[in-house]
């Protein structure tokens, strides 16, 4: 009886140990890896893939996530960096925002109930210039101090401010007193995503429970998902973006696969679902009047492409314009007024800005 416990109890520490093990990444050779629990590896990023610099990767506190960053060739000498996310098993990669910069080391940690993501930026070849915080839930960039972290001491870095080698000026900065002093944007279109389980949308204002993974499954019919994945996650919204009249949500998720949509919040169903093999969108940009959204949609490494939807007389949306993505870098996407023209902001080869404005609806 002693024998059959022991054997009993060592296979509830092992399998406790399976189903909590951490994420763990791998350099070699010159690309970032995501071991697997069977010891397989995914390819989450290479360590260097143009501009200047390098890429960082950093795991979240509860192992859910990597964070790393991309050339996105912005900024003095294409030293600039998207940061994007995706799970230990590579999908579900969102970008969550782009920077002109050079970066210092990425810190990520749950302080509280605020999981931030911090780091010193600075641009032109000139020291950092300011630090950053990132909350990770509110998809936001959430505080921006200037100066250089420091040694650490406990929850408080010692900060350098700029120009330290001349004025030789420090100061102190807590992290527990900064989240107290956060304050929170009163965007009405601004939207929470639950980062206890990642299954779950909020309105920022009021707490409600506005789109969930389970929401997701009863309209796809799905009764469970096929979980394969070492973080334990069997589904997740990894982005949210609310129309401006709070009408819509156009999402980014992951059940078996990759998938992104929207959802009409007053009518709890569908407005389009694509479920169609992609790396990842990003870039959501609604239109003022909330009937037309644009993104850039990546198929693979090479192949990404703009893609315009419109709302129709039925209240869905339908594809009104795909474009293949020019050679210029997208700095980003936005609407015109009257929601009509649809302009791109890019930087060419060398590094030089422009715009151009692309005729969407046609003048009546």
């Amino acid at each position: 009886m002693i024998k059959f416990l022991s054997c009993f109890l060592v296979l509830i520490f092992y399998a406790t140990v399976f189903s909590e093990q951490k994420a763990r990444l791998t350099l070699g050779p010159a690309i970032w890896y995501s071991i697997q629990a069977d010891s397989s590896k995914v390819k989450i990023i290479e360590h260097q893939d143009g501009g200047s610099g390098i890429n960082q990767v950093v795991i979240a506190p509860d192992s859910q996530h990597i964070l790393y960053t991309t050339c996105n060739w912005l900024g003095f000498e294409g030293e600039g960096r998207s940061f994007f996310i995706c799970r230990p098993d590579g999908k579900g990669r969102t970008l969550l925002f782009e920077l002109g910069s050079q970066l210092g080391p990425l810190r990520w940690e749950r302080i509280g109930d605020r999981s931030l993501i911090y780091f010193s930026e600075s641009s032109g070849g000139f020291g950092d210039r300011d630090i950053i915080f990132y909350d990770f839930c509110k998809r936001r960039m959430v505080h921006k101090t200037p100066g250089r972290l420091g040694e650490r001491n406990g929850n408080c870095f010692e900060i350098f401010e700029v120009y330290f080698e001349i004025t030789h000026k420090k100061s102190n900065l807590c992290l527990d007193s900064l989240i107290q002093n956060l304050k929170d944007s009163l965007n009405i279109t601004a939207v929470t995503i639950d980062c206890n389980k990642f299954d779950r949308v909020y309105f920022n204002q009021t707490g409600e429970n506005i789109f969930s993974v389970s929401t997701l499954k009863g309209l796809l019919n799905k009764k469970s998902v096929n979980n394969n994945s070492s973080n334990g996650i069997s589904g997740e919204i990894t982005s949210a973006f609310l129309s401006p009249d709070s009408f819509s949500l156009a999402f980014t998720g992951v059940l078996e696969n990759d998938l992104w949509g929207i959802y009409d919040l007053k009518r709890n169903n569908f407005n389009y679902i694509d479920t169609s093999n992609f790396v990842t969108c990003y870039n959501f940009t609604w239109s003022p009047n909330s009937q037309l959204i644009a993104l850039v949609k990546e198929i693979n490494e090479q192949d990404k492409e703009i893609i315009v939807l419109r709302k129709t007389e039925s209240t869905k949306f339908a594809e009104q314009k795909i474009m293949t993505l020019p050679k210029y870098k997208i700095i980003g996407l936005k609407w015109s007024k009257n929601s009509k023209n649809l302009i791109l902001g890019m930087e060419d080869e060398y590094g030089l800005f422009k715009e151009d404005s692309i005729k969407i609806i046609s003048d009546e």
